[in-house]
């Protein structure tokens, strides 16, 4: 008894709305029998279109799945009912249908003439809407206002927000047509002119698909491509020899094709040959190669087919084998580039790429010394710092940049001409304390710039220990200037490194003697401490 009564209501619901929209059709036909005209001119089209995309493809297999918001959590689908070349329109009347197992007019409020509507600015007459989410099938329509024009041209007759009702599961794909419902017998799809005739048109229906599965998500460390091994420094490979690489791929979900180029100076290296791995013992693909010895590089693309299955590997695995003649000495990136990787569906897996390096001559510069004059000085006083630098490689070095530092502030830089291999020089920074603040020990250290690809970075600095910035008249050195400073400082009085009594902590400006002027800026600093 329950459903019969569900089911009277739900057909007394029709009848009303039916009753509706029979009134205005009524109206619109001011009681006249008419027979069916063609436009006038072209031909015209009614078309369900996706408002996103502007065709009649509602697809959600190879892009994003539907948006979503508040009310809709699996997604809503935007349609526009469109009418395309149209002269003389008094009204139209929209009957749809759909598979209602996948989408539903959620509210009577997604139901609507958007405001460039057709008839904007007509004063139009609303259908009711009769909404059937049982059945997938929704009637609506509208017509000019009385005394108001005719419209002529194309724009958008209404739009509908579909909820979406149900995700496809693994291996699912979910599908309907979004149709124009035409059939005379019912309430078809119409437009009418002033007179109440049929204008002549063709219909466009949309067509909606969501399918399983969305791109794959990378693994927690990301695809990625790599040159392997990703160096080969070795001064004793020399022309003819050769050298292999693999390029590999790691970290990866249902890979169903890949692609690379690799760039190469052709001056050092001449690519004598290339094959492909069998990656998880899978052989359904098809390889493309091309090598460009005149220009150093090399461009692979690989497809796999049905019944590949499409390769997830989270260790490293080989794609490609290279082999190289050596035919000069020097530097070579091994450049990966316009990489790609695809899912069986064509859509792009995000990724990463690392190049390799082959170098036959040796560069490699090295600070291998660092001296300081002393290990305590008073604040103002110059403190001079000899830095020795060594040309490790195999090449003659030029404009070679030298820096020195105290703990993290730069005390300057220098430049040494040209070093030949094998050869050292030093050099010597003057470190300015006036600004340093007394009463801290301080890191002094080096570094020589590097220069391109060069093998060994951790010689470039090297680190010769602390000195110690004193307040000036600290003689003793503990931390403050007293009365046993200023006698200390009296005793060495009239004293040179040549002669008995000198005390190098009582010549306190540093100029080899001590004298008036060594007491006079201790009795400056009475007081201080640290």
């Amino acid at each position: 008894m329950q459903k019969i009564g569900e089911r009277r209501n739900m057909y007394k619901k029709l009848k009303t709305g039916l009753s509706t929209s029979l009134v205005v059709m009524f109206l619109l036909s001011m009681l006249m029998a008419y027979p069916i005209l063609p436009a006038s001119a072209g031909e015209t089209y009614v078309s369900v279109i996706n408002a996103g995309t502007g065709n009649k493809w509602f697809n959600y297999t190879n892009v994003a799945p539907p948006p979503t918001a508040l009310g809709y959590p699996l997604g809503y689908v935007l349609v526009n009912i469109t009418v395309t070349n149209v002269t003389g329109l008094a009204g139209w009347s929209v009957n749809l249908t759909w598979n209602p197992t996948l989408l539903e007019i959620a509210s009577p409020d997604d139901l609507y003439m958007p405001t460039d509507n057709v008839f904007a600015g007509l004063s139009p007459f609303e259908t009711s809407k009769i909404i059937d989410n049982t059945h997938g099938n929704v009637i609506y329509g509208a017509a000019r206002g009385v005394g108001k024009p005719e419209f002529t041209g194309s724009g958008r007759m209404c739009q509908i927000k579909f909820n979406v009702t149900k995700a496809p599961a693994e291996g699912e794909k979910l599908y309907c047509n979004l149709t124009l419902d035409r059939d005379p017998t019912g309430f078809p799809t119409e437009l009418v002119d002033k007179n109440g005739a049929s204008i002549l048109f063709t219909e466009q229906n949309g067509y909606y698909e969501y399918q399983w599965p969305p791109p794959p998500p990378p693994p927690s460390e990301g695809a990625a491509f790599a040159v392997r091994p990703s160096e080969i420094i070795n001064s004793s490979i020399l022309p003819p020899q050769t050298i292999q690489i693999n390029v590999t791929i790691k970290n990866v979900t249902d890979m169903y094709g890949y692609g690379f180029s690799l760039s190469y100076n052709p001056n050092i290296l001449c690519c004598i040959s290339l094959s492909f791995f069998d990656v998880l013992g899978e052989t359904h693909y098809t390889p493309e190669f091309s090598i460009n010895n005149t220009a150093g590089i090399i461009k692979v693309n690989v497809t796999y087919y049905p019944p590949a299955v499409p390769i997830t590997t989270l260790p490293e695995v080989s794609l490609v084998n290279i082999i190289f003649r050596v035919k000069g000495r020097g530097v070579t990136p091994l450049d990966l580039y316009d990489t790609t990787l695809v899912d069986p569906l064509g859509r792009t897996i995000p990724h990463v790429a690392y190049d390799g390096l082959f170098v036959n001559l040796i560069r490699d510069l090295a600070v291998t010394n660092v001296v300081t004059n002393v290990d305590r000085a008073y604040q103002g006083n110059p403190v001079k710092i000899n830095v020795t630098v060594r040309n490790k490689g195999e090449v003659a070095e030029t404009s070679i940049s030298v820096t020195a530092h105290f703990d993290d502030d730069l005390i300057g830089t220098m430049n040494i001409p040209s070093l030949n291999p094998s050869e050292e020089t030093t050099i010597t920074f003057i470190w300015n304390t006036t600004d340093v603040t007394p009463c801290q020990n301080y890191t002094i250290w080096a570094e020589v710039v590097h220069v391109p690809f060069e093998i060994d970075l951790e010689n470039n600095v090297f680190t010769d220990g602390k000195v110690k910035i004193k307040w000036m008249g600290d003689v003793n050195g503990d931390g403050k200037v007293t009365i046993t400073d200023v006698l200390l400082c009296i005793n060495a009085f009239g004293s040179t490194p040549s002669l008995p009594g000198w005390d190098p902590n009582a010549d306190v400006n540093g100029d080899g003697k001590v004298n008036i002027i060594d007491i006079v800026l201790t009795l400056k600093n009475f007081g201080e401490k640290c």
